[in-house]
C-alpha cells in the first residue's frame, strides 16, 4: 500500500483503540508500519510544534508500506462507516480512493 505522511497519520486515527486481543495486536502492528521511523523523521524534516505538524516535500511522496490485510479491512470498515454516516471530510478523499475507490469502480 502506497501512502504519504498525511495519509499515514489519518490511518492511525482511523484504527480502533479498543477491541478483542486479535484486533489490538493487528492495530499494534499497523501502528508500527504507519508511524514514522527515526530515519523518516530526519529525511522528512518532520516537526511537531504542538499545534501543527510539518514536513518537507519528501513526506508528500507515497511510500510503499507492507500493511497487513486485516489492518486494511479495519481502515476500510471505518471509512465505509464514516461514509454511511456522512462523516467523511475532504481530507479523507485520497484515503477513500486508495482503500475503497478501486473496489467500487470494479463493481
Amino acid at each position: 500500500m502506497k501512502l504519504n505522511v498525511i495519509e499515514r497519520l489519518m490511518c492511525l486515527q482511523l484504527l480502533p483503540r479498543t477491541g478483542n486481543i486479535g484486533t489490538l495486536k493487528c492495530v499494534a502492528r499497523a501502528d508500527d508500519m504507519l508511524g514514522l521511523s527515526d530515519e523518516e523523521i530526519k529525511d522528512f524534516e518532520f516537526v511537531n510544534d504542538g499545534a501543527q505538524m510539518k514536513w518537507n516535500a519528501k513526506g508528500q511522496e507515497d511510500t510503499e508500506l507492507p500493511l497487513g490485510s486485516e489492518a486494511k479491512k479495519l481502515i476500510i470498515q471505518k471509512l465505509m462507516e464514516m461514509d454511511k454516516k456522512e462523516l467523511l471530510e475532504a481530507r479523507h478523499i485520497s484515503l477513500y480512493d486508495k482503500f475503497i475507490g478501486g473496489e467500487e469502480e470494479k463493481a
